[in-house]
């Protein structure tokens, strides 16, 4: 992945964009306000749901799951819209260029490279008996939990972190600044270390394909192959394995080293393509 300039851009900002110009309090802001419609959404469809406790729709459900994760970001969406942001948000940026499609191909390779990379890091971080309960509930093998996982989280999480939170912070901060504070972002969201670890990783990758393409449906692709993956995962792998570190899946030193040094291989392919695939289009706030 290529250098990005950590020198503040003097940018000229477009009038239709100026409603999604803002300082980095303010993307916090934007955060909390996010976190408060959770805590809002979590007590009302609760309640709700208590007379239908015994029934298909109680607070254990896949349908609950589905309904507290969209909830909030729909509360999140109408304070946009008092806020006279969303319609600014949900316009695509101008000057958007084509996208390459081979950098489609690369994201599929660069997903299950960047899982195995980080393994060893995300082992390192002692898992309590209760999140890994926690894991195991969240990991149903139903429709809803797979329209949440692969469907839902992708198109939401990228419209609030890139659409939102880093194209703002991009007229007013340096690549560098903007790519890394969202990326933290993304990583508290996931509320998690486990979670957290991967997303601050994928956060880099997916605001630097921002950066240069601006371009939020690449984005959302790639988040959207990150969740497949680990939504077949506990489709095909029985409940508490798909929770295991791929050390433990492999069970083998030798062959985990020989898979990681691949993986390693195929991340760095990965990279130096999207580099010089990416490389020729021409980036704005610079």
């Amino acid at each position: 992945m290529e250098s990005i300039s950590t020198a503040n851009p003097s940018p000229v900002v477009p009038s239709s964009e100026s409603a999604l110009s803002f300082r980095l309090a303010k993307a916090w802001g934007y955060l909390g306000i996010l976190f408060l419609c959770m805590v809002v959404s979590a007590i009302v469809v609760i309640l709700l749901a208590i007379p239908f406790q015994h029934g298909s729709f109680n607070t254990k459900s896949p349908v609950m799951k589905l309904l507290l994760y969209v909830v909030p970001f729909l509360l999140f969406a109408l304070y946009l819209k008092k806020k006279q942001k969303l319609g600014a948000m949900l316009q695509p940026e101008a000057g958007i260029k084509r996208v390459p499609g081979v950098l489609y191909l690369l994201i599929l390779l660069f997903i299950p490279a960047i899982h195995i990379a980080l393994d060893p890091l995300v082992s390192l971080i002692p898992m309590p008996d209760v999140v890994r309960d926690m894991f195991v509930n969240m990991s149903g093998k139903d429709i809803f939990t797979f329209i949440t996982i692969v469907v839902a989280a992708p198109v939401l999480e990228e419209f609030l972190m890139r659409g939102l939170l880093l194209r703002g912070l991009l007229k007013n901060y340096s690549p560098a600044t903007a790519i890394i504070w969202t990326s933290v972002m993304f990583a508290v969201l996931h509320l998690n270390p486990w979670q957290g670890i991967g997303a601050f990783v994928l956060g880099l990758v997916l605001g630097w394909i921002y950066y240069k393409t601006r371009s939020i449906w690449t984005c959302i692709f790639l988040h959207f192959a990150n969740n497949l993956m680990g939504a077949l995962m506990m489709l095909i792998l029985p409940e508490e394995l798909a929770i295991s570190s791929l050390y433990d899946m492999v069970g083998n030193p030798l062959w985990f080293g020989l898979l990681y040094g691949v993986a390693l291989v195929v991340l760095a392919f990965c990279i130096f393509s999207s580099k010089r695939q990416l490389s020729s289009l021409p980036l704005k706030y610079e």
